[in-house]
């Protein structure tokens, strides 16, 4: 069984090469560990390789890791389904939230938030394919989505996490990866309140394609079992 060490080895490896063909820097890219369901003993030893940022799927499970790995300097992420009723738990426990999917969850994020005296770091989640399976905002509502956010001051928006289908082979959504690249590129343009200096992260690719999402202009990878390794549960 390869350790995590090692695969974290590999991955940069596959980064570096991915940056070289599209002309980027590799440390443009950051690789984010996926936590879930993964034991303390694989988080300390994602931690003694240089891992910072982890990412969890479930409040109640998240809170539990914050709680035994305090003090660490651990950045963590949230990458769940998100319900109105568990933001408060949500807001102010994570150094971004990746998820957000439509403006119901921003409007209530931006209370909270409010209310807690914080401004709390976010990307929106876009359902790139329209797939009935997964959360997200459409891609043709985008735009339309940040200009009704403007007034959300204890919102910081930093960019778009996509959400392609699953791929069993990594080229299929590379054509997905563009057009998102391309998507905040027009945002950048054409919603003059966003600070652009700012809005640069794009939180695509997983463990089946993220060589293929940096080549696209990916600056955060989500990478779970292929990082980590199998899951407890």
């Amino acid at each position: 069984m390869k350790s995590v060490e090692d695969n974290l080895k590999s991955i940069r490896e596959e980064i570096l090469l991915a940056c070289r063909k599209s002309n980027r820097d590799e440390a443009e890219v950051q690789v984010i560990a996926v936590t879930k369901r993964q034991g303390h003993d694989v988080l300390n030893e994602a931690l003694s390789v240089g891992l910072k940022d982890f990412a969890e799927n479930y409040a109640q499970e998240a809170a539990e890791k914050q709680k035994v790995m305090a003090g660490r300097g651990i950045n963590w992420h949230f990458i769940g389904s998100i319900q109105t009723n568990k933001l408060r738990n949500i807001v102010g426990a994570f150094e971004m939230i990746h998820s957000v999917d439509r403006l119901k969850v921003a409007s209530e994020m931006q209370k909270i938030a409010a209310s807690q005296g914080l401004k709390q770091k976010a990307l929106l989640q876009v359902n790139m394919a329209g797939e009935k399976s997964k959360s997200g905002t459409a891609p043709e509502d985008v735009l339309n989505f940040f200009r009704d956010t403007e007034g959300f001051d204890c919102i910081e928006w930093c960019g778009l996490m996509l959400m392609p289908p699953f791929a069993n082979q990594p080229e299929q959504n590379r054509g997905l990866f563009r057009k998102g690249r391309e998507m905040l590129l027009q945002i950048q343009a054409e919603v003059s309140w966003l600070n652009n200096d700012r809005f640069i992260p794009l939180s695509m690719g997983t463990s089946q394609d993220y060589a293929v999402a940096v080549e696209e202009g990916a600056t955060m990878i989500r990478v779970g079992e292929r990082l980590l390794g199998k899951r407890v549960v």
